[in-house]
């Protein structure tokens, strides 16, 4: 019979003990933890600069130069009427298009009177202010207030589109 020899208990068994095995699960759940708190950062952020975007987009919107709208009339509280530029040779009637607040809706609307045409600017929208200056403010249902010179001329009022960019409402 053969007898156990020293060899046979000294054979060593692979594998990790108990500390290593604690140590990378620690550091597993750290790093994990970096992970999902960057993801919860990255889908909360979107949420919390829509009204700035909104705010920023209609801006463009509506000074966009394509689209050569003056403004026509203002009630301060409830809407703003543009009218299309059009040359002075091109006879007809001209288009109105109107920037509205919507109460009812918490929605700044922009729309062409008699067309199906509605684009909804911005959103959750509590306050809407325009003063004969242009200077219109918006202030949202968080209390978010966005103030802002629109950079449109007045109807029958002659402007160089190539000097908005010098506007004194422009701060560089």
């Amino acid at each position: 019979m053969n007898a156990p020899t020293s060899k046979s208990f000294m054979t060593k068994v692979r594998g990790f003990t108990l500390i290593e095995v604690v140590i990378s699960l620690s550091t597993l759940l750290i790093i994990g933890s970096f992970f999902f708190q960057g993801r919860t950062n990255l889908l909360r952020r979107p949420q919390v600069d829509l009204p700035t975007l909104e705010w920023y987009l209609m801006l463009r919107e509506l000074e966009n130069p394509d689209h050569a709208l003056q403004v026509t009339d203002i009630n301060t509280l409830k809407r703003i009427t543009f009218e299309k530029r059009m040359p002075v040779d091109v006879p007809g009637p001209k288009d109105n298009y109107y920037l509205q607040f919507k109460n009812g809706a918490k929605q700044l609307i922009f729309f062409k009177k008699g067309n199906h045409f509605n684009l909804t600017l911005m959103h959750h929208v509590k306050s809407f202010h325009c003063d004969v200056h242009h200077n219109l403010s918006v202030e949202t249902e968080r209390g978010e207030r966005f103030t802002a010179k629109l950079l449109i001329p007045d109807k029958g009022e002659v402007t160089d589109e190539t000097a908005i960019g010098n506007h004194a409402a422009i701060s560089h």
